[in-house]
């Protein structure tokens, strides 16, 4: 298998790198040489791992799991590979430019081949290039293969100064501004304040993935991703439409990817989003689902090569194949003792001490009269509790055994923290958890418990599998570790819910996880407009409203074919005909009510029923041309105002028109008018418009 690649993955707690076999779902190799803290960078056959503890950047032969090659990089550093050339950046955005296969090559005492300042960053493109913003000279640099980012064009851009990350796309570049909520764009600036709230502390826009086996790009739809605690944000590059595609999250975000027709995106509260478009085309198929043995403060990484891409948490060194349903890998130290290799060993409680990647499935031989262990470990004595047998009179005299524990022999079952994901749309909540320490399939299993409202139902605790928990809704799971409730729809109540897991020997609830829909915003009680003249129309405008919300929602009551459609707003000095539609010509009646934002649920309040004062009217006419050479103006039909009459005039601002003839189709002069000063005058219930050609 050396001429693929594979994909790589990081592991600080057994400070090691790893390649992952994504056709058959499993980690097969591993390197024997440590590299502490590794941050692992790779495109194609080229795989670097930084080794933050003693600033090195080694290179690793895939086919080999060898480090090949070492350089000293400054301290803090980070290194991007892409097809042709490997950057690394300093912390103060000194850039060194090498091959992306002789790392050997760099010489950070000499001086760096760009500096882009502090703050600048450093991206790859799809097509295996280099991306930089340089915050010193407010410039985007892009580079492909064949083009070194030395010799890169560079593109001005306006940078507000503060934190920025930045993509390159098929199409251009992405630098998101956090604090201006704003995606700079090659196709010009996109608005997020209507979508990202400004509390949001962590936003991570999209990674940029190396696949060079990608459709064309001229074919796939261009979006850009960014993800938040809560929220999961989708700009539209050629429209500027930015939308919510995935709320009702709750943990630290991965930077989004997407990788052969596929964006995936994952929360460290166990969730995922993934949405593939069909190869023929058509609608793209959304996929959610829960990631079993996370963290909760885990900070996940995509890690992607050609058309393969995993989720990693390199602190643990667990692995998700989320291309294969997320399925959980995590056999890195059953492949290190296969080669020979030893594992760190840590005490429990000691200081400094690393998250165990130690998995489940690695056999540890606990110590024995034979193998004594060189710490003293407490152990549990599993015996029936019967009475010892004196000892016979040949037996050698034993020595006093230690005096037993007070109290009831404890339980085997180690629980661990269950995250509880609230579906609002749906009123689901689904809850996952790492198994239990002693659940075992074949002696053990688990009962999930929804203590319902408020969580205030009493529970009997269980025995076994032969008694269950009582009180609430209990389903038992087997070995499943994921189980989703219905029901949990009620705005502002508090749901309970407890996870027990159970052995021969006895049952151990989890700690209880509690979720609560957000209540719905309350009636509108303030709501004030007026009519104004609006470019060529006499409209309604909404000057205040209130109790403040997310955004609110208007529906027209009054149009000819029925009830309007509903459409969204974020604030006053909206048009509500304009957003609802409808003929001009008469008063109009709406409704209108305040939402929740997606994120907490996207729950609306009762509707307020309310009308426009006066008749909104229309003053352009259809198809208005002017003919300078004949100083005649025509339309195809005058202004549709519900019946009301529409005056038409026309003249020039020097009166070098004369007299001017006019019927339902034009207006004419008497004499040659320049565009420059010919004008034509709408008159609709005394208000009116003047045009120009």
């Amino acid at each position: 298998m050396s001429g693929d690649s594979g994909v790589w993955v990081a592991n600080a707690a057994l400070d090691r790198v790893g390649r992952f076999d994504v056709g058959i779902s499993e980690l097969n190799t591993v390197t024997l040489e440590p590299v502490t803290d590794p941050v692992v960078a790779q495109s194609g056959a080229v795989v670097l791992a930084l080794d933050a503890s003693s600033n090195s950047l080694e290179q690793i032969d895939p086919a080999t799991a060898r480090i090949v090659r070492s350089t000293t990089v400054p301290l803090g550093a980070r290194a991007v590979v892409a097809l042709a050339e490997t950057v690394i950046s300093a912390p103060n955005g000194d850039l060194w430019v090498v091959p992306s296969d002789d790392v050997d090559a760099l010489d950070a005492a000499t001086a760096p081949d760009l500096r882009l300042g502090g703050g600048g960053v450093v991206s790859t493109t799809p097509d295996g290039g280099v991306l930089a913003v340089s915050t010193a000279d407010d410039a985007v640099f892009r580079s492909e293969p064949g083009v070194p980012l030395t010799s890169a064009p560079r593109t001005p851009v306006d940078l507000s100064g503060g934190s920025i990350q930045a993509v390159g796309t098929s199409h251009g570049w992405i630098v998101h501004e956090a604090d201006s909520a704003t995606l700079l764009t090659s196709t010009g600036p996109i608005d997020l304040s209507g979508v990202l709230s400004r509390t949001n502390s962590v936003v991570a826009l999209q990674q940029s993935a190396d696949t060079p086996r990608r459709p064309a790009a001229s074919s796939q739809p261009e979006r850009a991703y960014l993800a938040t605690s809560t929220t999961l944000v989708e700009a539209d590059l050629a429209t500027h439409e930015v939308r919510r595609v995935s709320t009702g999250h709750s943990g630290h975000p991965a930077r989004p990817v997407v990788v052969g027709g596929c964006t995936y995106a994952a929360w460290s509260d166990g969730s995922t989003w993934r949405s593939c478009r069909p190869d023929g085309g058509g609608e793209p198929v959304v996929t959610t689902g829960v990631l079993p043995d996370m963290r909760a403060d885990a900070q996940l990484v995509f890690q992607t090569n050609g058309d393969g891409v995993l989720l990693n948490d390199p602190d643990t060194g667990s692995v998700w194949a989320v291309q294969a349903d997320n399925q959980v890998v995590g056999n890195w130290g059953e492949i290190i003792l296969a080669e020979g290799g030893s594992l760190p060993v840590t005490a429990v409680g000691e200081e400094g001490a690393k998250p165990s990647a130690e998995p489940s499935d690695v056999f540890v031989p606990l110590p024995t009269a034979e193998t004594p262990s060189p710490k003293e470990t407490p152990r549990i004595d599993e015996s029936p509790l019967t009475a010892e047998p004196p000892p016979s009179p040949a037996d050698p005299p034993a020595a006093d055994p230690p005096a037993a524990p007070e109290g009831p022999t404890p339980l085997l079952i180690q629980p661990t923290p269950v995250t509880a994901v609230l579906d609002e749309s749906t009123g689901t909540v689904t809850l996952a958890w790492a198994p239990f320490g002693g659940v075992v399939a074949s002696s053990g299993g688990y009962f999930a418990q929804n203590l319902g409202l408020d969580g205030s139902q009493t529970s009997a605790p269980c025995t076994g599998q032969s008694k269950p928990p009582s009180g609430g809704e209990v389903v038992a799971t087997g070995d499943s570790t994921t189980i989703t409730f219905s029901g949990v729809d009620r705005p502002g109540a508090t749901y309970g819910f407890l996870v027990w897991g159970y052995n021969d020997h006895g049952c151990a609830a989890s700690a209880l996880v509690t979720v609560s829909p957000h209540p719905s915003p309350s009636q509108i009680t303030a709501l004030t407009g007026g009519m104004i003249e609006s470019g060529t129309a006499w409209e309604y405008r909404i000057d205040e409203i209130g109790p403040t919300a997310d955004h609110y929602e208007v529906q027209r009551m009054d149009r000819e074919e029925g009830v309007g459609g509903i459409a969204r707003f974020f604030g006053t000095g909206v048009i509500p005909r304009t957003l609802t539609e409808g003929p001009f010509g008469t008063p109009y009646a709406f409704r209108i009510r305040g939402c929740n934002a997606e994120s907490d649920g996207g729950a609306c309040g009762p509707w307020l029923e309310s009308s426009a004062p006066d008749a909104s009217l229309t003053l352009e006419p259809t198809d208005l041309l002017y003919d300078e050479s004949a100083a005649v103006w025509t339309w195809a039909a005058a202004p549709d105002n519900a019946g009301l009459e529409a005056v038409i005039l026309c003249g020039s601002f020097s009166g070098a028109g004369g007299k001017f003839t006019a019927d339902s189709t034009h207006c004419g002069m008497d004499s040659v008018v320049a565009s420059g000063d010919a004008w034509l005058k709408v008159v609709v219930s005394g208000h009116s418009y003047r045009f120009r050609p």
